[in-house]
């Protein structure tokens, strides 16, 4: 099966909240990025009744770098996975700033640059 994203997406385990603005009450929720791309990112949460492709929620994510930055934005769900406990979404990155795509551009060069480098 051909990949059909429009970049790659590297593996990562990075800790975040997200939140629906949909919701009549605005719960942030934890998640974990299991995957990150400079256009999206799979997220892993317990289960949320109100998400579904293409529902737009905000996501707060916690970089692992040195000074643990933290990165806010709007995500689309493109499709999901579910059970009763948990779900697993493929969303996408929505209306990024000039700042927003610096910052994730950067993080993709280093996560790309972490991989190649050789453990002491």
């Amino acid at each position: 099966m051909a990949d059909r994203r429009k970049t790659p997406r590297k593996p990562v385990k990075l800790m975040g909240t997200i939140t629906v603005p949909a919701e009549a009450k605005k719960i942030e929720r934890g998640c974990e990025i299991s995957d990150i791309s400079d256009n999206g990112m799979r997220i892993e949460t317990d289960y949320i009744r109100t998400i579904r492709p293409g529902t737009l929620f905000r996501a707060k994510i916690i970089l692992d770098d040195p000074q643990h930055s933290t990165l806010e934005v709007t995500c689309l769900v493109r499709n999901m996975r579910q059970d009763k406990l948990s779900m697993m979404m493929n969303s996408e990155f929505e209306n990024l700033d000039e700042s927003q795509l610096q910052a994730i551009k950067s993080y993709m060069m280093k996560v790309e640059l972490g991989n190649t480098e050789v453990s002491q």
